[in-house]
């Protein structure tokens, strides 16, 4: 019994927390014909949440597109988590990123 107490204690600091977005409480955001989710997160922490290609989870790295089954679906800043409300063409999402870069 003590054996497997110290195996649980030593596998306790191995757990990570996920944090789950609610795209009802994110904004509304427009940038050409693209439509988005504008939630706020935290840089390097890890994210779940639907997307409009399924559940996605996803860690925050700044200036970084996001897929799920093949299709680009999200985009961060560095506080900032941008989710298609629907599916985009890769190069409307190239378009986007670098429209923020300016």
């Amino acid at each position: 019994m003590l054996k497997y107490l110290i195996v649980l204690l030593c596998l306790l600091p191995t757990i990570e927390a996920i944090n789950v977005l609610n795209l009802k409480k994110c904004e509304h955001d427009n940038h050409s014909i693209m439509e988005f989710y504008v939630c706020k997160v935290h840089q390097y922490e890890k994210y779940y949440f639907e997307d409009a290609a399924g559940i996605n989870q996803i860690t925050i790295i700044p200036n970084r597109l996001y897929s799920n089954h093949a299709h680009l679906t999200a985009y961060s800043t560095e506080d900032k988590l941008y989710i298609g409300k629907k599916l985009y063409k890769n190069t409307e999402w190239f378009r986007f990123k670098e429209s923020l870069s300016i």
